[in-house]
């Protein structure tokens, strides 16, 4: 049986890597094991540690936000977790939280941090009330990239050195770069080749989905719709930027891997996603596509299972329609 002191559960893109690895830096663990996952992978994840023989004393969960059909069994298991192997529970996120969740999860003895206001990387760095300066500069770099602003010189360095969907041995190399990198001039440093190398990949492959994507109007809801098959290429940039060159009002990007990346400036894509059995934010969520279609991406059948994908959303959006944010947000 292996004994770590930590366990860190975290998103795989850069908040994900920024809030683990800022949350290690500060708490120095005498070992630590980092759990990739997608929001709606959470669930397995913690009934995997749950059933586990290893012991450790702490579970930190960063950047994931819960799914309201999984909610109930997720608290189940971080109780189990708490109950039988004594370790303390900390999670962080700034995802949309129902406050029935939060009250639930609270009772039982988790230190639940939530602020739908900031990234998660940023919400580490204000709870661990720290001096560190490689902690502040993270959390404003990692925030600038994840909220899409891009107001901070090392935001774009930063988001293509994490990159999108690279797998589990890139994500726990940069992570340990983060967690090890002396200075943020060390980690400015060590990304940029790999951040070059990755916008001229992008340039190149820009204009490739610019052709492929689809312009579809949904009740007067303009929808771009893609398939993505190129993992070294960002859904955030390239949904960002089919958004822009044809002034969609939502944009869906299918990824070969088994997923709808949704994004939109106008109207609530997290009502979507939800409907789907994934969640996120108001602007930007996903969800994953039905295991048979996951199965028929798998077996590279890729144009029938993109045209069960679509019918599927298509029949999504029809139903949701289109949200504007202020109208949740104050529902909720």
């Amino acid at each position: 049986m292996r004994n770590v002191k930590l366990i860190s559960i975290t998103h795989t893109d850069l908040d994900g890597v920024g809030s683990s690895s800022l949350y290690i830096r500060n708490t120095k663990p005498e070992s630590y094991k980092v759990i990739f996952v997608e929001p709606y992978q959470l669930l397995k994840a913690v009934k995997s540690i749950a059933k586990s023989d290893e012991s450790f004393d702490e579970l930190v969960i960063t950047d994931i936000g819960p799914n309201a059909s999984t909610i109930k069994e997720v608290e189940r298991a971080l109780e189990k977790i708490s109950r039988e192997k004594g370790a303390r529970i900390r999670w962080f996120d700034h995802h949309i939280w129902n406050n029935e969740w939060k009250d639930d999860l609270i009772k039982q003895g988790v230190d639940l941090r939530v602020d739908e206001n900031h990234c998660a990387t940023e919400i580490v760095y204000r709870n661990l009330n720290t001096d560190d300066i490689f902690s502040y500069m993270l959390s404003k770099s990692v925030c600038s990239a994840d909220l899409w602003i891009f107001n901070d010189w090392a935001a774009p360095f930063l988001v293509r050195f994490v990159g999108n969907g690279r797998g589990k041995k890139w994500l726990e190399y940069v992570h340990s770069i983060f967690v090890k990198s002396p200075s943020f001039e060390t980690l400015i440093e060590a990304s940029k080749n790999k951040a070059v190398e990755v916008f001229d990949r992008e340039i190149e492959l820009m204009g490739f989905y610019r052709e492929k994507a689809e312009d579809i109007n949904i009740e007067g809801i303009k929808l771009t719709f893609v398939f993505k098959s190129h993992n070294d290429l960002s859904t955030s940039m390239l949904a960002q930027y089919l958004m822009s060159v044809r002034n969609s009002d939502i944009v869906v990007v299918v990824d070969k891997r088994g997923k709808y990346e949704f994004r939109s400036k106008k109207c609530n894509v997290r009502e979507i996603a939800f409907k789907l059995g994934g969640g996120g934010h108001p602007e930007a969520s996903g969800a994953p596509l039905p295991s048979f279609l996951t199965l028929l991406m798998k077996m590279k059948l890729y144009g029938l299972a993109i045209d069960l994908a679509k019918k599927k959303l298509l029949n999504t959006v029809k139903e949701v329609s289109c949200i504007p944010f202020n109208v949740i947000k104050k529902e909720i």
